[in-house]
């Protein structure tokens, strides 16, 4: 069934606006008024001391449980306690002596530093006694005026060299002379460059000249080394081959017979060497060998006997040579 209509109500004149008109709100707006009235007030207007206060008891089981937790020691502090019934020695306190007197020396540097110099020192004029010692100088410097004047000499003092100021002029002079320069310099280096390509084909001619004489060291280095290849045996290891140094009888070893001719005695040498220049075995070289390192046992307990003895046959000599008899040694 569809939702029900409200009937309508005629709300022509004031008469039937007055009839007809809802006023629930309102009403509910009074009662709800009068009941806050009768409770107290609204709760907007009440101010906070009379809604809130402190609570200034003490919780006596709650203390009593922090004060229970707080007593207990951790099992990693109990550990590192001591539990030995003697105190611990105390060691006496350390003070540094240095920092000791800088701090006494601190309320103190005040007072003891130089007074500040002051940055307008008052004139008080000058003095009877100031005009009077004036008055002498300038007597001194008249007669020795007067002196210089008689011989003839005049003494100068050097002065001071004073700068000046640089005008505009000046600045514009120091840059028109900046300016020669530096086209006195383009110039020279033009000229030179015009030297240089006047001298171009002499200078083409040099580097060809330097370049044909690299190229025939090259040529000499690498026909020199094909020689040496060309003689010596191929390289097989590390090492080259050193030919074995020919043998050769001395003047007192010839004789008129070839029986009589010294044998070549190591003939295995030679066919060694034969088969390292044919390419055949690698060659080798002799490599010394490695001394064990020696160890020395000493027994315990026998460390310095040999010194002992030593000095007591050393003592035993003293005491014969006293008593003049000779003994032989062990």
């Amino acid at each position: 069934m569809g939702k029900k209509s409200k009937s309508k109500t005629s709300r022509k004149g004031k008469r039937e606006w007055r009839k007809n008109i809802s006023t629930e709100d309102v009403d509910a707006f009074v009662e709800q008024t009068a009941l806050v009235e009768r409770s107290g007030g609204a709760l907007e207007e009440v101010p906070s001391e009379e809604l809130f206060f402190v609570d200034t008891s003490k919780d006596i089981k709650v203390a009593r449980k922090v004060d229970k937790h707080r007593a207990k020691v951790l099992h990693a502090d109990s550990i590192l306690e001591s539990n030995s019934l003697i105190p611990v020695l105390k060691e006496p306190g350390h003070t540094n002596k240095k920092r000791k007197d800088r701090d006494h020396a601190k309320p103190m540097a005040k007072e003891l530093e130089p007074a500040p110099v002051p940055k307008h020192v008052p004139d008080h004029g000058l003095t009877e006694e100031d005009m009077f010692f004036l008055d002498v100088a300038k007597e001194d410097d008249d007669e020795e005026e007067d002196a210089r004047s008689d011989d003839g000499a005049v003494v100068t003092q050097p002065k001071g060299k004073k700068f000046k100021k640089l005008t505009r002029a000046d600045i514009n002079r120091k840059a028109r002379r900046k300016e020669v320069l530096k086209a006195d310099a383009e110039r020279i280096r033009i000229q030179k460059l015009k030297r240089d390509i006047q001298k171009l084909p002499e200078i083409t001619e040099s580097i060809k000249e330097e370049d044909q004489e690299q190229e025939s060291r090259r040529i000499r280095r690498k026909v020199s080394r094909e020689e040496k290849r060309a003689l010596g045996p191929a390289r097989l290891g590390r090492h080259k081959f050193k030919p074995e140094p020919k043998q050769v009888l001395l003047s007192s070893e010839v004789s008129g017979s070839l029986r009589k001719l010294k044998a070549y005695p190591v003939l295995i040498r030679d066919r060694f060497k034969s088969l390292q220049r044919r390419g055949v075995l690698e060659p080798r070289v002799p490599v010394a060998r490695k001394e064990k390192k020696k160890w020395v046992e000493i027994k315990q307990g026998t460390r310095g006997d040999k010194e002992r003895e030593m000095h007591y046959a050393t003592l035993a000599e003293k005491e014969a040579r006293k008593q003049g008899l000779a003994v032989l040694p062990l």
